[in-house]
């Protein structure tokens, strides 16, 4: 059985500091690919949003031509005997009308896609949030235990071999001398 004076400590430090860079690559990698896939997703929902408020837009603009049309056609067959003409421009401006009605209510049920999905974003923020410390965490407890493996080897492994060995040499190199 080994005794607690001959544990081979160096591999431990070694270790120690090993396992510290491994933390900090590894809660780097964690952060890049997160905050990639976060952002991305973003970037889609503003893109989506803008087309939304852009077809909004169309939509209000053709409904309100079309309502002042209506209504100038409606004043004047009210002023004129109704004619086949006016009457047919009636029927399809409001058959025009109920076709941007139906397009209006598709693009609210849109937009009502885009808040669920916006309301997804926000989690996927608080994910974001929690991988972040999850990430900082690791890399304080990365750079803490390389830094101390690090050390540990080197003062308590290294150092004295270095120590040990220059004493050999200036050992040596006095029997050299004393010899000739």
């Amino acid at each position: 059985m080994t005794s607690l004076e001959n544990l081979p400590s160096d591999n431990l430090y070694k270790f120690i500091f090993f396992v510290g860079i491994t933390l900090v690559i590894a809660s780097i990698i964690l952060v890049i690919t997160q905050y990639d896939k976060i952002i991305n997703k973003a970037d889609q929902f503003h893109e989506e949003t803008i087309f939304l408020q852009n077809d909004i837009n169309f939509v209000q603009e053709k409904i309100k031509k079309l309502d002042s049309t209506l209504t100038k056609v409606e004043q004047a067959s009210g002023a004129d005997k109704i004619s086949n003409r006016n009457l047919s421009s009636m029927e399809s401006i409001r058959n025009k009308l109920d076709e941007l009605c139906d397009l209006k209510h598709k693009i609210t049920i849109k937009g009502e896609l885009l808040v669920l999905r916006f309301s997804q974003i926000k989690r996927e923020n608080y994910r974001l949030f929690i991988y972040m410390a999850i990430a900082v965490i690791m890399l304080g407890s990365g750079l803490f235990l390389s830094c101390n493996g690090f050390n540990n080897w080197y003062s308590k492994i290294q150092k004295p071999l270095d120590d040990k060995l220059n004493l050999e040499i200036q050992i040596m190199s006095n029997q050299k001398k004393t010899e000739k």
